[in-house]
């Protein structure tokens, strides 16, 4: 258990590590990038702070004991229940399965799962809300617990159904929202047979949903234009790819951006006329991470003059009446140069959205707050909350932390570890 507990506070740090700080590190000594050193500063600031309030944490919480029976096992069974139900009025909505519609007639996965899962309206959009909780504030958790209190068959039968969800709906994402506390679990119990047998299954399913974007991603690319916002601009001989942008809120010079000299930064370890499955993936976990997050500030630089506080949330926005900055399309638009109709996102580190929504003071807040939730979850010491922080950590990496929280469903997450649950002392006197 406490190596356990370890592994899964020390994930988010180490995915900053190994997902921003090489790459950053890299791009501002390889091309002397003040962009690139902003950004591995506030992964440095980040990691400091989110350590501090973890370990700050670790006293305001005791051990608890997971409880799934009674009135408890009643509203666990229902949220199952209406997870599922969910899906199926989603599936009616539609008036088809995507990957169904897709082997039968074509067109683009990416955008069938845009269409089934964002662009909803009325109360089919309030089932997409629940559905993005659950999927990764309740079932991470969920299946772990199922296995732990229910006979194998009933567990067997649940990720099936699940799977089977994840693949209809070209969902990629949430195979390892499934899979992984999974596998961590059985590693963590020592059941190594298990743990690499469930990863072989996620592994395949993975890259089965993988194969059929990656049909559609030359294309898609091909037709790219370079965004309008760059001016042309001789780089420097040693200079591939768009690093050395120069803005004056960021180095005290006149606002000067290099343009790419090669069109699809983006894919810096993908060959696109391969369509390789492997470098595809290589590109997405390690590059793309570090760009997106690069990208966003970038972005925001070019665009706004100052910090734009709850404007990076669209129902904060609303709330306070500021204009929503849709951080996620249009940086999207303008990586690719897409669109107003385009239904890509460029989903980027929560250090993105901190930073240009709220300076360096929000960077410190929101690392506190994610290292005071991840400190009293392993505290707590209930190995299926635990088992789930990894994939809380990488959702992190290419996530802002307000939509995390809400849709994302960090907070129900947490809401949920204490809900199912007694502390073990009360448990121990039942």
């Amino acid at each position: 258990m406490e190596k356990a507990k370890i592994f899964s506070f020390w994930a988010l740090p180490v995915a900053i590590l190994v997902f921003i700080v090489p790459q950053s590190a890299f791009v501002t000594f390889a091309y002397s990038d003040p962009l690139a050193l902003l950004l591995l500063a506030l992964a440095a600031v980040a990691i400091i702070f989110y350590l501090l309030a973890g370990s700050i944490s670790y006293s305001f919480f005791a051990s608890r004991s997971v409880v799934v029976n009674g009135a408890r096992g009643s509203l666990f069974t229902g949220l199952l229940s209406l997870y599922l139900l969910c899906y199926a009025l989603l599936y009616y909505q539609n008036g088809s399965v995507p990957i169904l519609e897709y082997l039968l007639r074509g067109g683009d996965p990416d955008v069938l799962r845009a269409e089934f899962t964002k662009n909803q309206e009325g109360v089919w959009r309030v089932l997409t809300y629940l559905t993005s909780i659950l999927n990764k504030g309740f079932l991470p958790a969920a299946v772990t617990i199922i296995y732990l209190t229910r006979i194998r068959v009933v567990f067997l039968g649940y990720l099936v159904v699940l799977t089977l969800i994840s693949i209809s709906a070209f969902e990629k994402t949430l195979l390892l929202w499934i899979y992984l506390p999974l596998i961590f679990f059985f590693l963590a119990v020592g059941k190594l047979k298990s743990s690499v047998l469930y990863a072989a299954l996620a592994g395949a399913c993975f890259i089965l949903v993988s194969s059929f974007a990656l049909r559609g991603q030359a294309a898609d690319v091909a037709s790219v234009k370079p965004s309008a916002q760059l001016v042309e601009y001789s780089l420097p001989s040693n200079a591939t790819r768009l690093f050395a942008v120069y803005d004056a809120k960021l180095a005290g010079q006149s606002a000067v951006s290099l343009s790419r000299e090669v069109e699809n930064y983006q894919f810096l370890l993908y060959d696109l006329d391969s369509g390789n499955a492997v470098e595809y993936l290589v590109n997405r976990l390690v590059w793309i991470p570090y760009i997106t997050a690069y990208d966003t500030i970038l972005y925001w630089a070019q665009t706004y003059p100052s910090i734009i506080s709850f404007s990076v949330n669209r129902h904060l926005s609303a709330l306070f009446g500021l204009e929503f900055a849709n951080l996620e399309k249009n940086v999207f638009r303008f990586q690719f140069g897409s669109g107003e109709d385009t239904t890509g996102n460029s989903n980027a580190l929560y250090i993105a959205e901190a930073y240009v929504g709220f300076g360096w003071a929000g960077v410190i807040l929101f690392s506190i707050l994610i290292g005071w939730i991840f400190g009293g979850i392993c505290k707590m010491s209930m190995l299926p909350f635990i088992a789930a922080l990894p994939i809380m950590a990488l959702g992190l990496i290419s996530s802002s932390l307000i939509s995390t929280l809400f849709s994302g469903g960090l907070a129900f997450y947490f809401i949920f570890a204490l809900l199912f649950s007694v502390p073990i002392k009360r448990y121990s006197d039942v």
